[in-house]
């Protein structure tokens, strides 16, 4: 019984020099990313796929060196893919948007205090997450004389919680101000069968108060 007070109240004096001046402060953070990737020609279409993301978030370091952060991201991928039989009498044109739209709550502990001008970072935590999903399809009958048929489906759109992850860090250029990059994993559609892993690499700036 002694054993567990003397650890007790070692983890709160621990807990107490940590929230001294070099914590209990906010920091704002704005970041977005866009990349594509080529996934080769066929029958003269280019198949291709584009991530849109923005997002921003305020944190507010508790300790020295953990903050908790509220945070959303929007982001939008885009992906053309044209499929085409053995004898090419038909080719099928997909047009596929998904859009994620995340409201998040992390733990974020820094490798390094407050002041420091390189502080990388780990992050975990969980969020809500909102996916809607379009895809508009043309199918072209060759040997007809290309006689197109249009076709359009939309998806019901999902609500879901997630459950977060990653990493990243800050280069700071003056005293308040910081370049950031971090790369995260949402594991969504947790209530399904399926699990959906959506990954995001992103930039931007922080601020701090």
């Amino acid at each position: 019984m002694r054993v567990t007070l003397l650890a007790l109240a070692l983890i709160t004096s621990a807990l107490i020099a940590q929230t001294s001046s070099a914590a209990g402060y906010f920091e704002l953070s704005g970041n977005g990313s866009y990349y594509k990737n080529n996934n080769g020609v066929v029958a003269g279409d280019q198949n291709y796929s584009i991530t849109q993301r923005v997002g921003g978030g305020i944190a507010y370091r508790f300790l020295t060196n953990t903050a908790i952060e509220l945070s959303y991201s929007d982001s939008r991928n885009y992906e053309t893919l044209t499929q085409t039989t053995a004898d090419g009498s038909i080719q099928l044109r997909s047009r596929k948007k998904t859009k994620f739209q995340i409201l998040s709550l992390d733990l974020l502990l820094y490798f390094n205090k407050k002041g420091a001008r390189f502080r990388p970072y780990i992050r975990a935590g969980g969020g809500y997450v909102v996916r809607k999903v379009q895809v508009d399809s043309t199918q072209v009958d060759v040997l007809a004389g290309n006689v197109e048929t249009t076709l359009a489906s939309k998806a019901p759109t999902s609500y879901s919680m997630s459950a977060n992850g990653g990493a990243g860090f800050n280069v700071f250029v003056s005293e308040r101000i910081a370049l950031e990059a971090n790369a995260t994993a949402y594991f969504t559609e947790l209530n399904e069968p399926e699990i959906y892993v959506h990954y995001s690499i992103a930039g931007g700036l922080r601020y701090v108060f």
